[in-house]
């Protein structure tokens, strides 16, 4: 079980599905960095010690900061994640060493929801935002950079529908197989919808001439 999930305080018949992460490049290019200035460091170590206590006070400095930066990115992706629950989806994101930020939506309260990838790179990595439109207003819930978007899409969009029937408790429909909320395979059409589809304009126009 994750750490973070013991912060969560889970109401009768609610289940975890899936726990997403955030994108990780931002620590990465920020680690990256901190390994640069280290060799940078090292590399002027012995002009820095002959300029006395400041150099040595500056290399000390140096490494200090690098060590900070570097565990504190590290601390904000670990600290950082997306649960998807049998009722709602709610978003934990780590702003330092100790600040947390809680948000959530109930499945209830989505009416639409959509995902984008910017970029090939974000593109290959499957790392992109969802957004859900919430009921009665215009505003938008957005969960940024969150990886494999369309699974979390998909299961947002499996309990959205499961959501709006009153008559299927939750608990019934947490080993349901999870489906798109907006599909674009062919579904057969009925018979007796056939028969009202109005005519093409080739046949309206025959039967007018006739």
């Amino acid at each position: 079980m994750h750490p973070l999930l013991e912060t969560l305080t889970l109401d009768d018949h609610e289940d975890v599905v899936e726990i997403f992460r955030t994108d990780n490049g931002p620590m990465i290019r920020l680690l990256l960095i901190d390994v640069l200035i280290v060799l940078v460091l090292f590399f002027f170590i012995t002009p820095l010690f002959r300029a006395g206590p400041w150099g040595v006070g500056v290399f000390l400095l140096g490494l200090l900061l690098c060590g900070l930066l570097g565990w504190r990115a590290v601390i904000k992706w670990m600290g950082s994640i997306c649960v998807a629950s049998t009722a709602r989806v709610i978003v934990i994101e780590r702003t330092g060493f100790w600040a947390k930020k809680f948000r959530e939506i109930a499945y209830k309260e989505i009416v639409h929801t959509q995902y984008t990838k910017k970029g090939p790179v974000n593109t290959w990595r499957d790392i992109g935002s969802v957004q859900c439109m919430v009921k009665s207003t215009t505003s938008l819930f957005s969960i940024d950079h969150v990886v494999h978007p369309q699974r979390l899409l998909e299961i947002i969009g499996t309990y959205t529908t499961f959501s709006s029937s009153p008559q299927m408790p939750i608990s019934s429909v947490s080993h349901e197989p999870v489906r798109p909320l907006f599909s674009h395979q062919n579904i057969p059409i009925p018979a007796e919808i056939k028969k009202k589809v109005p005519p093409s304009v080739d046949e309206y126009w025959d039967r007018m001439q006739s």
